[in-house]
């Protein structure tokens, strides 16, 4: 079963599709984005120049440390293609950098993640990312309700608590990080509680770490679940994440993901490591060829899932360790 349609489209119908989503942030990011602007004259282009995905990896990517230093010196409007109460919300992500989310449905794309990974409606979820500032307890609770769970907003913090509901009501999903959810089994235990037969859990969803293979297999068994990971930034949302065939991670419908040198911004040859650039698909907040530090390959294996779209090997460190 698939979320969307998207998820098994041939891959020459993708790229159009993509192409599409691309031109049309460029053209948002070129009518009012003062950071974008600022590249287009850095390179005497305009955003029609554009035809292929070859001159659209002429583009330099943007880098975090831009983001920070620019909304310090020009304010979040100089990102912006939209007024600021056009938006959902504003988030406050470490940097610091302040993160808007526009509005409209599945607006960071995790739920073709959750669906692979087995959430189905009337799932009990519960949440442990923060609420606080950031956007990752926000940012996955809205996909959970669309797919039709019900969610706990428990948030990081209070070991013993997010015990107490794992023990005392029917929660079948976990969302957080790998190694809370390792800390809150341990804990558990050191209570007389056995997290095979005291708890409901049957999945788990963890993100916003490195999971080691050993890890997974440590949680897996403690609890009797199952365990997949998403991958994706505070900025742009979901990017990658894997299937029930833990083949590599399925790159998002939503999203152009590059692989690139991290010196030159071009991309490299498919399987070789590079820094993994990201457009996503808004044209409120245009992020045109993203750079998120971090390093991955492309796997153009075919998945048994039956999901057509490439994916990443995993991630392989951060590009500052290969520059």
């Amino acid at each position: 079963m698939y979320y969307t349609e998207y998820e098994t489209e041939p891959r020459d119908k993708r790229m159009k599709r993509k192409w599409k989503g691309v031109k049309e942030v460029l053209l948002a990011a070129e009518r009012a984005s003062g950071e974008f602007q600022a590249r287009l004259r850095d390179l005497g282009a305009c955003a029609r120049d554009f035809k292929d995905w070859d001159d659209y990896a002429r583009i330099p990517p943007l880098r975090r440390r831009d983001i920070v230093k620019w909304q310090q010196e020009h304010g979040i409007g100089w990102f912006l293609a939209a007024r600021s109460g056009e938006l959902s919300r504003i988030y406050r992500s470490p940097g610091p950098i302040y993160a808007p989310e526009g509005r409209g449905p599945d607006y960071w794309a995790w739920s073709e993640g959750f669906f692979a990974a087995g959430f189905r409606p009337g799932d009990l979820a519960q949440m442990t990312f923060s609420y606080h500032m950031a956007p990752a307890g926000l940012m996955f609770e809205e996909p959970l309700r669309d797919i039709g769970c019900a969610v706990i907003p428990a948030g990081p913090d209070n070991t013993e608590k997010q015990i107490e509901f794992l023990a005392e009501l029917p929660v079948n999903a976990f969302v957080g990080m790998a190694s809370h959810l390792k800390a809150i089994g341990e804990k558990a235990r050191a209570m007389g509680l056995d997290p095979l037969e005291d708890f409901h859990l049957e999945k788990a969803y963890v993100a916003a770490e490195p999971l080691p293979e050993s890890l997974r297999a440590e949680v897996e068994e403690m609890f009797g679940i199952s365990v997949r990971q998403g991958y994706g930034t505070a900025d742009v949302g979901c990017i990658a994440y894997e299937c029930r065939e833990l083949g590599g991670m399925h790159l998002s419908n939503y999203r152009h993901v590059e692989i690139c040198d991290p010196v030159t911004g071009l991309p490299v040859p498919d399987g070789e490591v590079g820094e993994v650039v990201v457009t996503p698909f808004f044209t409120d907040y245009p992020l045109v060829r993203l750079a998120t530090g971090d390093l991955s390959s492309m796997d153009l294996s075919r998945c048994a899932c039956g999901r057509t779209a490439r994916k990443l090997s995993g991630w392989k460190g951060r590009a500052d360790d290969m520059v």
